[in-house]
């Protein structure tokens, strides 16, 4: 039958095992400053010629948005599941990825790396880009 324990080591050690995440490399992404979690600045949005607009996110993960080819004026749509938008801004030609919750995420059209985040009370959360980190010396490469 098994044998029945309170001992909380072993239980979460059999959880784990049992979950797949017994590996390090399965829970944690191996971003800028080792395993973790992703960062802002590895968020980038792309313009593909098939009326389509991609979302780079950690993890390897991507959100694609589809756009109505004969009404540039109307936000792309994601797929199934996905309620945000992205809107362009026609003067500047930036996107700006609108979630359901109002959270605004605004990418340079220059470059396509995440410009800021916007919540829904106009609070804005700057991502400034520079290739001098002081004393520490950087490169910074973007691939598009």
């Amino acid at each position: 039958m098994g044998t029945y324990t309170h001992e909380v080591r072993r239980l979460l050690g059999y959880l784990i095992s049992r979950s797949g995440f017994a590996e390090i490399s399965a829970r944690y992404y191996l971003g800028s400053f080792g395993r973790g979690g992703g960062h802002p600045w590895e968020i980038s949005a792309h313009e593909l010629p098939d009326n389509k607009v991609i979302v780079h996110y950690p993890l390897n993960r991507v959100r694609t948005f589809y756009c109505d080819v004969s009404d540039p004026a109307e936000p792309c749509l994601g797929g199934p599941g996905d309620f945000g938008t992205m809107t362009k801004n026609l003067p500047g030609d930036d996107w700006f990825l609108i979630e359901p919750n109002g959270t605004r995420y605004h990418f340079r059209a220059s470059s396509g790396l995440l410009d800021y985040v916007e919540d829904l009370n106009g609070n804005r959360a700057p991502q400034r880009w520079s290739l001098s980190l002081g004393a520490i010396p950087a490169t910074i490469t973007l691939t598009v």
